[in-house]
């Protein structure tokens, strides 16, 4: 009677211990995936709006079939991604699209000279016209790459965010488009003024930019919104190197060297470029 009394508490025993490090690996488990989730590489996260400055920028937006110069040149493409509170209605804004690594191979050849920028200053005239054609042109002959390596990749966009004050957030897929701003606190309180061109990140995104994602839009569109300044330096180049040509099509690729961030790999109205161009050097660390 004893032994019996003595084997039915070993089980209940061991039942007891069987369901504490059930519980306990459990609770181990979903310790882990909260910390993945919410756990950002920035500071603390909100959902912010767009200062009245910077609205009439975003109201109404056409999504770009896939960027390429010519029918020719093939290019890898495909969409991607999955809100809070929409914020405002997108309105002449013009949405880039970035395609994976793949480039543009444009070789020089009796009619497609190589090109270098010019020497001659433009005025401020040439690169506002340039600006305007860089936001109405079609988003078929626009590419922005980032670097081809995930490793470069990722110190781009941390630089970009570090340095450039670029801004993260999500435009819906189905018409009316609207974007939704997405920032930290440290972000928001600089000055920030955003160029019309809005850069659809589908290629790559940082843990900064996938926790938001995750938190707060999934099923929407991720941009990154880079400063005005940033598409006038470029602007700038362009007009240098064009004078008084319109612009027809404009391909590259990102890079950053130490502070200075730049493009390599430049095709300007089906012409490639033969130098690296420099747009910003800002040295935050």
């Amino acid at each position: 009677m004893l032994f019996q009394k003595t084997n039915a508490m070993d089980r209940v025993l061991y039942q007891m211990l069987g369901k504490y490090w059930l519980h306990l690996t459990l609770l181990s488990i979903l310790i882990v995936w909260l910390f993945d989730v919410f756990y950002v590489a920035e500071e603390h996260t909100l959902v912010s709006a767009l200062s009245t400055k910077n609205l009439p920028l975003f109201a109404s937006v056409t999504l770009p079939s896939v960027p390429k110069i010519s029918p020719t040149l093939a290019l890898d493409m495909t969409a991607s991604e999955p809100a809070p509170q929409i914020l405002t209605t997108l309105a002449q804004a013009s949405i880039i699209k970035t395609s994976k690594t793949q480039a543009f191979k444009v070789h020089a050849t009796v009619n497609q000279a190589m090109l270098t920028s010019s020497v001659i200053q433009p005025t401020d005239v040439q690169v506002n016209n340039v600006i305007k054609q860089l936001t109405d042109l079609d988003s078929r002959h626009i590419q922005f790459l980032l670097p081809e390596t995930n490793l470069a990749k990722k110190a781009f966009v941390n630089h970009m965010y570090r340095c450039e004050n670029i801004q993260f957030g999500v435009i819906t897929r189905e018409r009316p488009h609207q974007l939704t701003l997405l920032s930290s606190e440290r972000v928001q309180a600089r000055a920030f003024q955003a160029s019309e061109l809005l850069r659809v990140a589908h290629d790559y995104l940082n843990r900064y930019e996938r926790n938001l994602v995750t938190l707060y839009a999934q099923g929407n569109q991720p941009v990154r919104l880079f400063e005005m300044s940033f598409d006038v330096n470029l602007a700038t180049k362009i007009a240098a190197v064009l004078g008084q040509k319109e612009l027809q099509s404009f391909s590259a690729r990102y890079f950053l060297e130490r502070s200075q961030v730049g493009f390599t790999d430049i095709v300007l109205n089906h012409h490639a470029i033969s130098e690296n161009w420099i747009i910003s050097s800002k040295k935050c660390y």
